[in-house]
């Protein structure tokens, strides 16, 4: 049985621990330390040294480095048992590929045997080189091109990934089948190439062997590459969340602010109308708003706030060009919405068409209000010049999604759908020739809502 000497050994070791470890790392999107990996390589070195010694089988060794190296890349890089366990199985597969690929090439090339390399030191000392040079040129890939199968570096040292369930099962599993597959296979080159290990099987029988290993190889990989497809996809969504929690905050930060500046203003106007000062109430309001809001537009809908925004809404369109109507058929009598909440709803959908028409042409820039009812709900229209794709008809009302360019942040439709939904209403959208139209229904109050609150005033007049 030829073996090569221990320096030669050593040398083939130190590259073994410090390149595989760093292979699996960026791998796994984890920049390798060059002192971490120089330490690797002596650590297992030492094992190397350590199991020349006790003149151990070949498999045994193997089975024993490998070991080796996850219990050293865990210790200095402070890594969870599963984590690890990912780093060294692909290290160590891509090392047994290089091997499986590249020696019988080099072999090949010197034209010469196994053994009689191993017979020259020289030779010997080279016969990993060309599956280290292909491992520098997949490092250099991975780093420079941020190439990763999976991202271990967003879990820091402290907070060891812990993993379970069904996916975990899965490729814990597939990873641990690979690795006892990559043992078989370093089994099978060592029986082809030195005569060790397996002698009681014939070449035949260990080809069959290394072409079913390779292809179980390879559905491992595809399996793998599948639940790696599975998890990018999780993981793009939990970024495109992460983006939007992001805004979010944002958002709740600037809308802090403006609350803040609202109570000042608040206070001021209350103020002018302790004094009676209803001219700088107006005036402070107009300078607030930045627009002119005079409006001759003056409709009564039965909901004094309701009047009051489209009012208000009148006077913006004035200014803007925007040719804005409003058509009251029905009064509000007995809406089930309190004014607060209906005036958030109908603002956004009239802010909504004022946007977007403010786009187009002057003589397009035709907004429509419409208030009508039924025996169950009062009826709400907002329409505009333009025409809505069917693909974005059930998009509109999603939490982020905006057709309009620039920094829009898409609640206002979103905010509208959770209020009608909230009051038990329903909105629809549709295109009715050149017009986008939003319908929207509110209930009316329920009748044993109405004469509980009408039985209740009664009886408070009675008690007092």
């Amino acid at each position: 049985m030829l073996t090569t000497p221990l320096w030669v050994q050593l040398i083939h070791g130190f590259f073994t621990g410090s390149v595989s470890a760093a292979m699996g790392l960026v791998l796994v999107n984890i920049r390798p330390d060059i002192r971490k990996l120089l330490l690797s390589g002596l650590f297992y070195d030492l094992g190397v040294l350590v199991l020349w010694s006790l003149r151990l089988p070949f498999q045994v060794r193997f089975l024993i480095l490998t070991a080796l190296l996850t219990i050293i890349i865990q210790i200095i890089w402070k890594m969870g048992f599963f984590r690890t366990i990912v780093v060294t199985a692909m290290g160590t597969l891509l090392l047994g590929l290089g091997e499986t690929i590249f020696l019988p090439l080099y072999i090949k090339a010197l034209g010469v045997t196994i053994n009689q390399i191993l017979e020259i030191d020289i030779l010997a000392l080279f016969m990993s080189a060309p599956q280290i040079i292909m491992s520098f040129i997949i490092i250099a890939v991975c780093l420079t091109k941020k190439i990763h199968l999976f991202d271990f570096s967003k879990f820091v040292e402290s907070n060891p990934l812990v993993l379970s369930g069904r996916r975990f099962k899965i490729v814990l599993g597939l990873v641990s089948s690979m690795v006892v597959l990559i043992i078989l296979q370093a089994l099978c080159n060592i029986t082809v190439y030195t005569g060790q290990g397996i002698n009681t099987f014939s070449l035949n029988t260990v080809g069959y062997v290394s072409n079913t290993v390779i292809m179980l190889v390879c559905i491992m990989a595809a399996l793998l590459v599948v639940q790696l497809l599975e998890l990018t996809q999780k993981e793009s969504k939990y970024e495109i969340q992460s983006s939007y929690l992001e805004t979010i905050e944002e958002l709740y930060t600037g809308i802090r602010g403006q609350r803040h500046d609202l109570i000042n203003h608040f206070q001021v106007l209350y103020g002018f109308l302790q004094m009676g000062n209803l001219i700088e109430v107006r005036k402070y309001l107009e300078t607030l708003i930045g627009e002119s809001v005079n409006s001759n537009n003056l409709v009564d809908t039965g909901s004094p706030g309701l009047s009051a925004l489209l009012y208000i809404k009148s006077g913006i369109a004035l200014s803007n060009g925007i040719n804005f109507s409003i058509n009251v058929e029905k009064q509000i009598n007995d809406i089930g919405v309190s004014s607060y909440e209906l005036n958030r709803i109908i603002g956004n959908l009239i802010n909504n068409a004022f946007d977007y028409v403010m786009k187009l042409d002057e003589d397009k820039r035709v907004v429509n209000y419409k208030m009508t009812d039924n025996s169950s709900f009062y009826i709400f229209e907002v329409s505009n010049c333009g025409h809505i794709e069917e693909e974005l008809k059930t998009r509109l009302f999603e939490k982020g999604f905006s057709t309009k360019k620039g920094d829009h942040s898409g609640l206002g439709l979103y905010i509208v759908k959770h209020l009608v939904t909230k009051y038990e209403g329903f909105i629809d959208v549709a295109n009715q020739g050149d017009q986008v139209v939003f319908s929207l229904h509110l209930p009316r109050k329920k009748v044993e809502e109405s004469d509980n609150a009408l039985l209740g005033s009664k009886n408070s007049r009675i008690s007092g």
